[in-house]
């Protein structure tokens, strides 16, 4: 909305999750077909994340094949490149998920290619209105808003699973900041 407000066009994008069929040529075609022959920005905001529901090679390869698309697209309607990343990318003590490795794989190809102006972003737990916490794939905010609502309690852990002393500390961004850093 914020772009609309500001008089830009906006053309959004989703994919089929389900079918996993980004790497289809209808797909693409369609895709490319529906844009105008110029773009400014091209704002990449997704991904595949839940590992429960897709195997880990599925993600690697969907969120990494999804870059490479998306840079063809930038080329061709001679765009700029806002990639959103994830704190994913440093990984657990050492350890990436393979979320995060898909994420990281990303941000390769893209700085390693210098056709096109991009930006990467690597945000830190954005929360915001209309969350859907999935399996374990929700935010620490909306855990506590659901437990609040449910049991009356929030409780406070840490990253191994047990109840922590309340001394943790963790970045936290709205997702309407994210959208205003976005547009400035």
């Amino acid at each position: 909305m914020l772009f609309r407000s500001k008089g830009h066009e906006v053309y959004e994008f989703d994919i089929n999750t389900k079918e996993l069929i980004w790497n289809s040529e209808d797909y693409q075609q369609n895709l490319s077909k529906n844009l105008p022959s110029k773009l400014d920005y091209v704002f990449h905001i997704g991904a595949l994340a839940n590992t429960f529901e897709f195997s880990e090679q599925d993600l690697f390869n969907y969120n990494v094949n999804s870059i490479i698309e998306i840079l063809k697209i930038c080329s061709r309607k001679n765009a700029k490149l806002i990639f959103i990343s994830s704190a994913a990318t440093y990984g657990n003590f050492g350890k990436l998920s393979p979320y995060g490795e898909s994420k990281l794989a990303a941000e390769k190809i893209i700085e390693n290619q210098s056709e096109i102006p991009t930006r990467i972003f690597r945000l830190f737990n954005v929360y915001g209105f209309n969350e859907i916490p999935k399996n374990n794939m929700k935010s620490l905010i909306s855990s506590l808003v659901i437990e609040e609502i449910t049991q009356g309690t929030m409780t406070i852990w840490n990253l191994h699973g047990e109840y922590g002393n309340g001394l943790q500390s963790r970045d936290f961004i709205f997702v309407d900041d994210v959208v205003r850093v976005l547009g400035s």
